[in-house]
């Protein structure tokens, strides 16, 4: 069995910053949030443990929105979601 304990982003050599690293309920709720971080320091400083407030969230869908900043100046927003299973 493997297990995942964190979600954690990671970027590629053209990444300047990850201007914001956020994830909302279903609801629109944010559940984490972090912001202007380098990509060299992204791991488990930023990374979420499927928690809120130090509690577990139950098993739920969740959406995650990534705002990048790239090397030649320009940004991009990804967003996907992600399935929390206990």
């Amino acid at each position: 069995d493997q297990v995942n304990d964190e979600l954690l982003v990671f970027s590629h050599s053209s990444v300047r910053k990850i201007q914001s690293f956020h994830i909302f309920s279903r609801w629109g709720d944010l559940v984490h949030r972090c912001d202007g971080v380098l990509p060299d320091a992204m791991g488990g400083s930023c990374g979420w443990d499927g928690t809120l407030k130090g509690k577990a969230l139950d098993p739920a869908v969740f959406v995650y929105l990534i705002k990048i900043e790239l090397i030649d100046g320009t940004s991009r927003t990804l967003t996907g979601d992600i399935t929390l299973l206990r």
